[in-house]
Parts: structure tokens; sequence; C-alpha cells
């Protein structure tokens, strides 16, 4: 229990950063339009939009418009770096792309996310938890004091 506890605080302060900032950052430095982003991607210019709202976005997702924008992610987000070898498998193209085995890969990556996110919400509520639980001991050792004076 308590290695899932230590997993979320760190996940927590891992996920601090706002993923759709970085990217619109990264495109920006890039000087790409975003139409072109998008055609690049085989995506819409909104999804492109919406993913700039997004605090979080799919690893996988972000090496991919690591590589149309020619911008290392790993330097924002250390934790992608693990997922830079494996980009091989989503780029469009490949004759295995549309394997059963890749399509029960990518439900595996979407499950993923969903638990990520899970984590990610769970992390914050356990924040928010310890900043209750030391606003307490605070006002305990306040009232101590105070008896003590």
């Amino acid at each position: 229990m308590l290695t899932v506890l230590l997993f979320c605080v760190y996940y927590f302060v891992a996920m601090e950063q706002h993923h759709g900032n970085i990217l619109q950052k990264a495109l920006k430095a890039s000087g790409m339009q975003v139409t072109e982003l998008a055609r690049r991607m085989k995506m819409s210019r909104k999804t492109v939009y919406n993913r700039f709202d997004a605090e979080l976005i799919d690893f996988y997702e972000l090496v991919r418009f690591g590589r149309v924008l020619n911008h290392d992610f790993s330097r924002e987000i250390p934790e992608i770096a693990m997922y830079q070898d494996h980009i091989h498998t989503l780029e469009e193209g490949r004759e295995h792309y549309d394997s059963p085995v890749q399509r029960e890969l990518d439900d595996c990556r979407k499950s993923l996310v969903h638990y990520k996110d899970e984590a990610y919400k769970l992390a914050k509520e356990l924040n928010l938890w310890k900043d209750k639980y030391i606003e307490v001991m605070e006002e305990l050792n306040r009232l101590r004091q105070e008896k003590n004076s």
C-alpha cells in the first residue's frame, strides 16, 4: 500500500507539467503552423488545439508530435524517454500497423492512459489530504503551545 502511495506522489510530482503548454511551446519554437502539424499528424486542427488544452497527453502521441516537430520532449518530460524506442510501432505505413497484435497493443495503451489518468487524480487527492493533515497538525501544535503557556 505504501508503495502505491509513493508511486502516486511521485507520479503527481512528475506530471505537474501541463503537456499541452509544452506542446504549444514546441510548435511555436519550430515555426510550423497548426494546419501543417495537423496534416502531418493526420488529425484535425481542432484535435491539435484540444491537445494544447490537455493537461496530460499520451506519451506515445507526444513522441509522434516530437518526430513531426523535430523536438525532443524528454527535456521537459524525462519520463517520456522510455517510449521513444518503441515509437516505430506507431509509424503509419508499416505492414503490421493494422495487425491484430497491434490493435491489442493499442487497446492496452488506451487502458494504460486511463489508469495513468486515474493515478494522477488519486495523487492530486492524496496531495489535498496531505495538506489537510499538515493543517490539522499545525493547529494541534498551536493549541498545545497555548495550553502550555
